[in-house]
Formats: structure tokens, sequence, C-alpha cells
């Protein structure tokens, strides 16, 4: 049996097998992935700003530095299990599940830079272990504001899909 349908019935049908039929719905969903997301970004880069200090300081000591590798690495697993977790869930926009494929493939590198600083803390003299580790956090704090950046940009799409009248730079799309 073949049916025949128009366009915009497939566009329903689309929609509808896509969970987008309702506008409440998905707005609710994708503030939900944005604010977690875009929360989780602001903290992150919070937490490197903070650890920046404390790794020039002249009084720190190898174990110092252990430690805020290991609760960087805490952090920073949690984040890739939140975005691997919301991944699944974006269905419409292909470029940003790419990019959020691409960072937390970029998280997870990160976190192997970290269990390796970790692992040649103690054979690597105090200047050269704090320079690795410098090294580290800054291109982190690179990829998390240039995300924080892309996934600002994504919000103001979801907010103009949910209101198409409201009057927005064309250059947030």
């Amino acid at each position: 049996m073949k049916l025949i349908i128009s366009e915009s019935q497939l566009r329903k049908v689309i929609n509808e097998i896509g969970g987008f039929d309702d506008r409440k719905s998905m707005g609710r969903q994708s503030t939900l992935i944005q604010n977690n997301i875009l929360l989780r970004v602001a903290g992150t880069i919070n937490v490197l700003k903070e650890i920046i200090p404390v790794i020039n300081d002249e009084k720190i000591d190898s174990e110092t530095i252990v430690d805020l590798i290991e609760q960087l690495i805490e952090i920073v697993d949690e984040n890739v299990n939140m975005v691997d977790a919301f991944i699944p869930e974006i269905y419409l926009d292909k470029d940003y599940k790419m990019a959020m494929i691409e960072y937390s493939e970029k998280l997870k590198k990160f976190i192997k830079k970290l269990e390796m600083i970790k692992f040649i803390s103690m054979d690597t003299n105090l200047s050269k272990l704090k320079s690795i580790f410098m090294d580290v956090v800054g291109k982190m704090f690179e990829v998390y504001h240039n995300f924080g950046n892309l996934g600002n940009k994504i919000n103001m799409r979801y907010i103009k899909r949910m209101d198409p009248d409201m009057d927005l730079d064309p250059s947030d799309n």
C-alpha cells in the first residue's frame, strides 16, 4: 500500500518522530541541555582561573600539583559524562552535535594529558612540571571558552526557533 502525503504533512510526521511537535516540550528540553552545559562550562572556566595563580605560587610543591590534577581530572570527567549523555538528545542541529562530539573528544584527551602529567610528576623537576601543567591548563581554558561561545550561539538559535518573530541579531544564528 502506498500513501501520498503533502510536504507539510511529511514535516509534521518528521517533527512528531523527532519529538518536536510541541514547542513547549522542545523549549524545555533544549533549555535543560543548554543551561546544564553552559553552567558546567562556566564553572570549569572559573576553576581553571583559580588554578592558574596556585600553579604560579612559589610555595607550591609537586604533591599539591598532583592534588590539583586529580581534582581537575574529576571535574573534566564529569563534563565528559554530561556532554556524552546529552549528545543523543540533539536531533536537528547536526553541526552542534558534531561540535559536542568533538568537544567531548578534546576533554577526553585533556584527561589523558593530565594523567600523564600526574604520572611524570615525581620524576620531573618542579619548574618543568609547573610549565607543563600550565600549558595544558591554558589549552583547556581555550577549549572551554570557545565551546562556551559556541553554546551561547546555539542557545540563540534555539531561542529563535521558539519565537521566530523575536528580533535577534542575524549573526547569532
